[in-house]
C-alpha cells in the first residue's frame, strides 16, 4: 500500500513539473527514483491530453516536441494554436507561430497574411500593412489588386498619405502618387511640424526634378512657395536650430535644379537666409548670425551671387557701424572674418574701405592715437598720398590753442612737409592770432614746425619758457629750451634768479640741475657756497 502511495506521489510530481514546462526537473526526479522512459512517456501524453483541453496549446506543442511524441500530435498543437492566435487578433503572431513550427501550410500563412494587410488597410494604417507583406515576403502581384482598390478609394477620400504610400510600393501611376505625396507634405508644412516635414521629404523624396517635373504647376508653384515661407517663418523668429536642423535632413540647397520652380525656390531660401543673417548682425546677434553663415557656407563660392552679396553687404554694413563706434578690435574681427575688400569684394567693396577706413584714421588723428593710426594704415592698406591728405586735414584744424600739440605730433610722426601749399596762408595766421591774444607757447611750436618768423618764434619761445621755469616745470622747460636752440644769452638772467632762489631754499638738487641744465657761471664764492649749504645740510 505505501509502495503504491509512493508511485502515486511520484507521478503526481512528475505531472505537476511537466505542465509548467520544468524538464530538468522532470529528468531529475526520474533519475532519483528509476523512474522509467515508459512511464515518462506516458505521464507526457497525459500533460499534452489536459493541455490541449484546456486550450493551452503551445505548451501542449512543446510537450509533445520534447518527449518525441507522434507528428500528429505535433500537427493538432500547432494548428490549434495558429487559429487561436488568429481568433484573438493576434496575426503577427499566428504567421510567426506558423513560420516556426512549420507545421501550418505556406498558403494558409499567406493566406492570412493577406488577409491582416487588407485589415491594416481598412484600419488607415498603410505603413504596417506594407511592413507585414515585406516582412513574410509575400508577392507584390498576390495583394496588387487589392492595393490598387485602397489606392483609389484614397484619393476619393483625401486620404494622400496611403494613397502616396501604396502608389509608391506598387508603382501605381507615378504623377497622381508624387500629387498626393506633395499634397500630405503641403499639410504638414501647415502644421509647422519639423519632424514631420523632414520624414514626409525623406520618404517620398519630393523635392526633385523627377516629382516636380510631374506634378501639375500649380502645385509646383505652391508646394516651393509654402516651404519657402515656412524656413522665413522660422528665420523670423530666430529658429535657426530648426531651419539647420530643416536642411541637415533635406539636403536641397546643395543640388542643381533643372525645373525652375525648384531652382527659383532655393534661390529664394538662401536670399531669405542671407536677409536673416543681416538682421542678425544688425541687432548684434552676431553668434546666430555667424552660426547661419557657416552652416550655409554663405560667402563661400557655390552660394548664388545675390546671396552672396547681400551679406557681404551686411557684413560691411555691420563692420563700418563697428567703426563709427569706434570698436575697432570687433570691426577687424568681422573684416577678417567675411574676407571683406578683399576675396570677398562686392561692387563698391574698395571705395566703401577707403572711406570708413579713412573717417577711422581720421578719428585716431583727432585722438592722438597714432599707434593705433599705424595699424588702421596697415590693416586696410590706406595708400601713402591718402593718409597724408587726412593727416593735412586734421592739422589744419587743430592749429589753435587747444589742439596745437596734436597736429605737431602728426606732422612730425607722418613726416608731413610743413612747407605744403595747405599751411602757407593758414599758419602764419594762425601764429599771429597766437601771439596777439598772448598764447606764446602755441605760438612757439607752431612758429618752429612751419619755419615761420624767427625772432617771433625765439620771443614767444622765450616768454614760454620763463613761464615753464617760474612755475617749477623744470622738465619742459630745459625740452623747449632744447628744442627752440634758445640762446643762453636769452635766458641767462632768468635762470640765475630761479637758481638763487632755490639756493635760498636750499633745494641744492634743483640749484645743481639748473646749473648744469644752462651752463650758469656761478664763480668760485657761487660753488663754495653751494658746497657749504651742502655740508650744513647733511649734518
Amino acid at each position: 500500500m505505501e509502495e503504491l502511495s509512493r508511485k502515486e506521489n511520484q507521478s503526481d510530481e512528475l505531472k505537476a513539473e511537466m505542465l509548467i514546462l520544468n524538464f530538468d526537473k522532470v529528468y531529475k526526479i526520474a533519475a532519483e527514483h528509476g523512474i522509467s522512459k515508459n512511464k515518462i512517456s506516458n505521464t507526457a501524453s497525459m500533460v499534452y491530453e489536459e493541455l490541449i483541453k484546456k486550450e493551452e496549446f503551445k505548451n501542449a506543442y512543446t510537450i509533445a516536441n520534447e518527449y518525441s511524441m507522434d507528428e500528429s500530435k505535433l500537427d493538432i498543437a500547432a494548428s490549434r494554436e495558429f487559429r487561436k492566435l488568429i481568433a484573438n487578433g493576434l496575426i503577427d503572431d499566428a504567421i510567426e507561430w506558423g513560420k516556426k513550427t512549420k507545421k501550418i501550410k505556406e498558403f494558409e500563412i499567406n493566406k492570412i497574411t493577406i488577409r491582416e494587410f487588407l485589415n491594416l488597410l481598412k484600419k488607415n494604417k498603410p505603413r504596417k500593412a506594407l511592413k507585414l507583406i515585406d516582412k513574410y515576403k509575400i508577392p507584390t502581384s498576390q495583394v496588387m489588386d487589392d492595393a490598387m482598390y485602397y489606392y483609389n478609394k484614397s484619393f476619393k477620400i483625401n486620404d494622400f498619405l496611403t494613397a502616396a504610400i501604396l502608389g509608391k510600393k506598387f508603382n501605381f501611376s507615378e504623377k497622381r502618387t508624387y500629387t498626393a505625396a506633395v499634397r500630405v507634405l503641403k499639410k504638414v508644412i501647415a502644421s509647422k511640424d519639423v519632424e514631420k516635414i523632414i520624414y514626409i521629404n525623406k520618404e517620398f523624396d519630393i523635392f526633385t526634378d523627377q516629382v516636380f517635373d510631374v506634378i501639375d504647376p500649380n502645385d509646383s508653384s505652391i508646394l516651393s512657395s509654402e516651404f519657402a515661407n515656412i524656413i522665413e517663418e522660422y528665420l523670423n523668429k530666430y529658429d535657426i536650430d530648426k531651419v539647420i536642423n530643416i536642411f541637415s535632413q533635406i539636403d536641397i540647397l546643395s543640388g542643381k535644379y533643372k525645373n525652375q520652380f525648384l531652382a527659383d525656390m532655393v534661390e529664394s531660401i538662401y536670399q531669405k537666409i542671407g536677409l536673416s543673417h543681416n538682421r542678425l548682425l544688425k541687432m548684434e546677434m552676431r553668434e546666430k548670425a555667424t552660426m547661419l553663415k557657416d552652416e550655409f557656407d554663405l560667402i563661400e563660392k557655390d552660394v548664388p551671387y545675390e546671396t552672396k552679396k547681400i551679406v557681404i553687404d551686411g557684413a560691411q554694413n555691420f563692420h563700418n557701424s563697428l567703426l563709427d563706434n569706434y570698436d575697432y578690435e570687433a570691426a577687424k574681427s568681422i573684416k577678417d572674418e567675411y574676407k571683406l575688400f578683399g576675396k570677398n569684394a562686392i561692387e563698391n567693396s574698395v571705395e566703401v574701405s577707403l572711406q570708413v577706413s579713412s573717417d577711422y584714421l581720421a578719428k585716431t588723428f583727432m585722438r592722438g592715437e597714432f599707434d593705433r593710426s599705424n595699424r588702421v594704415i596697415e590693416d586696410y592698406d590706406i595708400p601713402k598720398e591718402k593718409v597724408i591728405e587726412i593727416a593735412k586735414k586734421i592739422i589744419l584744424g587743430k592749429l589753435n590753442a587747444e589742439g596745437y600739440k596734436n597736429a605737431v605730433e602728426i606732422l612730425k610722426r607722418f613726416k608731413i612737409d610743413p612747407a605744403e601749399p595747405e599751411f602757407e596762408v593758414n599758419a602764419p595766421n594762425v601764429f599771429k592770432d597766437m601771439l596777439n591774444t598772448e598764447n606764446y607757447e602755441a605760438a612757439a611750436e607752431i612758429g618752429l614746425f612751419f619755419n615761420l618768423d624767427r625772432k617771433e618764434t625765439l620771443r614767444a619761445s622765450v616768454i614760454s619758457w620763463n613761464k615753464k621755469i617760474n612755475n617749477s616745470d623744470f622738465e619742459e622747460a630745459f625740452l623747449l629750451y632744447k628744442r627752440h636752440k634758445i640762446p643762453n644769452t636769452a635766458i641767462k638772467k632768468t635762470a640765475a634768479e630761479v637758481y638763487k632762489s632755490y639756493l635760498e631754499k636750499n633745494d641744492l638738487k634743483t640749484c645743481k640741475t639748473i646749473r648744469k641744465q644752462y651752463k650758469l657761471s656761478i664763480g668760485v664764492f657761487g660753488l663754495i657756497v653751494e658746497f657749504i649749504k651742502r655740508i650744513i645740510k647733511y649734518k
